[in-house]
């Protein structure tokens, strides 16, 4: 069942006009003004002007005195846009969550749909509500960046049995449903090769958030392999820490617990003789190495990070820029309108979405990816 939502940035005579428009093309016959305005909860007021809105596209035809008469033409209409929702965990005033929104409306316009695009902020309750209010208003399909976490994979998957539901970014672990994901394993091959063969590191550190998701350990399982396969697999640390909370502290101004993890690091890569450091968030390389004693006690510390080409890039500081840093850019754009193109064959031939395709991560200079045009990877 359709309803009319109350706060929307579309008016609710809007919203009335296109449910109403949706059951005239599918060959139902409208009530009156009383019970359409009973039915939806509005007032007459708002019937009469969704019904002036149908009117204006010939879609009915008012007579005083007498009930609404269709007069729908299904040779002659416009085919009306496909709709679909996309949910992602990040924050919706941040620079990535802003360029998300762009990213995900580009792409479901290039296949002629509208998008209804909505943050979790990250909480699994929130990202249900999300889905099942987007499925109250007529979705026919859903685009999902899910949350850091397994609490919604069997929600999700009664959901894929109503509308389809392709995963972006990540997947769930015990949960076949159709994605598109960052081929993380190859450039984790990728990146222990290049430091080792290219930057003649002698041990390098690889610096990882306390949570460990999917992708990640691919990229792991393609690092270890690459340094397993040339003997330097006693060469590769790993560590762990609480680098997303000291970013999160940061957001706020309470640089505790950067500070804290900073510190350990800086020591860390002292006691261990480190001349080399992969972290795959770049956030972190900006604000926990490059504004901390990291950077200012191991300049010639050379580094490897992930970052992603985005409409939002941010501002990096001068001492960024100084670092000794080799960039693997995630192209978001290939992200999303290969999603969508899920949706698109739906659309076009009814075509469930099936299946995993991932998207090669290449390494690129921030002037290739952002000032020349040329494809691939300039190495």
């Amino acid at each position: 069942m359709s309803v009319v939502v109350t706060g929307s940035k579309e008016s609710k005579s809007s919203q009335l006009a296109r449910i109403l428009e949706q059951r005239i093309s599918g060959g139902r016959r409208l009530a009156g003004y009383r019970d359409i305005a009973s039915e939806f909860n509005v007032s007459i007021n708002v019937v009469q002007r969704a019904i002036q809105d149908l009117k204006k596209q010939n879609l009915v035809l008012v007579h005083h005195g007498k009930p609404l008469e269709t007069n729908y033409d299904p040779a002659k209409a416009p085919r009306a846009m496909s709709r679909f929702g996309y949910i992602h965990p990040y924050g919706r005033y941040s620079s990535f969550g802003r360029s998300l929104q762009i990213l995900a409306d580009d792409a479901f316009e290039n296949v002629h749909a509208i998008a209804s695009i909505r943050s979790s902020e990250g909480e699994p309750e929130k990202e249900r509500q999300l889905a099942e209010n987007m499925l109250y208003n007529g979705i026919e399909g859903l685009l999902l960046s899910k949350c850091p976490s397994e609490l919604n994979a069997e929600f999700f998957r009664e959901l894929s049995e109503k509308i389809p539901v392709v995963l972006i970014d990540m997947q769930f672990r015990d949960l076949s449903l159709p994605a598109v994901t960052f081929d993380f394993e190859p450039t984790g091959y990728d990146i222990a090769s290049y430091m080792f063969r290219r930057k003649k590191a002698s041990k390098l550190l690889v610096l990882m958030d306390s949570f460990l998701n999917e992708s990640m350990q691919d990229c792991l399982g393609g690092l270890l392999k690459a340094a397993a396969e040339s003997g330097r697999e006693r060469d590769v640390i790993i560590k762990n820490m609480p680098l997303q909370d000291a970013l999160h502290g940061a957001a706020y101004t309470d640089y505790k617990k950067m500070d804290e993890v900073s510190k350990e690091i800086s020591q860390f890569i002292t006691e261990n003789g480190i001349d080399a450091l992969f972290c795959p968030l770049n956030e972190f390389i900006t604000f926990g190495i490059s504004d901390t004693q990291i950077f200012t006690e191991h300049q010639d510390l050379k580094m490897a990070t992930f970052r992603g080409k985005i409409p939002f890039p941010g501002i990096n500081g001068r001492k960024y820029s100084e670092m000794d840093l080799s960039t693997w850019w995630y192209d978001y754009d290939n992200l999303f309108s290969t999603a969508v193109d899920f949706f698109r064959k739906k659309i076009e031939n009814g075509h469930s979405p099936k299946g995993v395709k991932k998207i090669r991560i290449f390494r690129r200079s921030f002037a290739d990816v952002y000032i020349n045009t040329e494809n691939g990877d300039p190495s």
